[in-house]
């Protein structure tokens, strides 16, 4: 199963866990596959250098870069040919619709209300991670 998960999410599934825990097992068992683009790899890689993030990883002895290399290496690297511009609040947004078109995801995962707003995108499911738990179990 193809997925996008938007940055914030992934980023708390890798981090604070929690009710992410059954995700980040997903995402680490290579159940799902997980899907970027350039431009959403690179803003993952960007937010994981934040310093409250860096300092988070570090308090949780977490190597997150080393991490993201390692899901990234497993994962589909898409090329999307045409950005959409359905969002306008967050123009960033575009890209992780983009990025599922083109890789044929099945998913997108987020907590964005701008992109959850949507419901959908080209068929393809936009839902909050607890709605992909539920559907996944």
């Amino acid at each position: 199963m193809r997925i996008v998960i938007d940055t914030n999410v992934l980023i708390s599934a890798l981090l604070w866990k929690k009710k992410l825990t059954p995700l980040y097992h997903l995402i680490n068992q290579y159940k799902i596959t997980l899907c970027f683009s350039k431009a959403t790899l690179a803003e993952l890689i960007r937010v994981a250098s934040y310093p409250h993030i860096a300092a988070k990883a570090e308090q949780e002895k977490i190597d997150l870069i080393k991490i993201i290399k390692q899901l990234t290496s497993k994962s589909i690297l898409s090329q999307p040919l045409k950005i959409p511009d359905l969002i306008q609040i967050d123009q960033f947004d575009n890209h992780f619709l983009a990025c599922a078109q083109s890789c044929g995801a099945n998913f997108i995962i987020s907590g964005d209300k701008h992109l959850l707003k949507l419901k959908e995108f080209q068929g393809i499911p936009i839902v909050s991670p607890s709605e992909f738990l539920k559907y996944f179990k």
